[in-house]
């Protein structure tokens, strides 16, 4: 196992794979967003929704009407206790957005709650 470098933003990714097994990769927080986009690109239709939902937990009202020029504005609760409800995003709502779209939500998230992004590179969407 390589050593850990002495920059504090870099971090383990554990990956584990059938033929070649267990690997750990050292990684910038910067690789992330890519990352997650590209596992977006390649999840069946219920993954990108359950992958979706997980990236935006963390963003209020204000963020999801200005992140990826508004794409996820739409996904505002509404009614009266709208204030206390996340954003919920639907299989309609996953054939409107993008990878590009995706990309810059993992970008504000890696900002926001990087642990978010973390998560969703060490493990398939369908069990997050």
């Amino acid at each position: 196992m390589p050593p850990l470098p002495d920059d504090a933003d870099r971090f383990r990714v554990f990956t584990i794979d059938s033929q070649s097994g267990a690997t750990v990769v050292v990684m910038d927080p910067r690789d992330l967003p890519p990352r997650v986009a590209a596992l977006y690109a390649q999840a069946s239709e219920p993954e990108r929704v359950t992958l979706l939902n997980r990236l935006l937990r963390p963003l209020g009202p204000l963020a999801l009407v200005t992140v990826a020029a508004g794409a996820f504005g739409g996904l505002l609760p509404s009614g009266p206790d709208a204030r206390w409800r996340e954003a919920e995003v639907s299989l309609d709502d996953t054939r409107r957005v993008g990878t590009a779209q995706v990309l810059a939500l993992a970008d504000y998230v890696a900002q926001k709650a990087p642990d978010v992004l973390v998560a969703l590179t060490q493990v398939p969407p369908e069990s997050v």
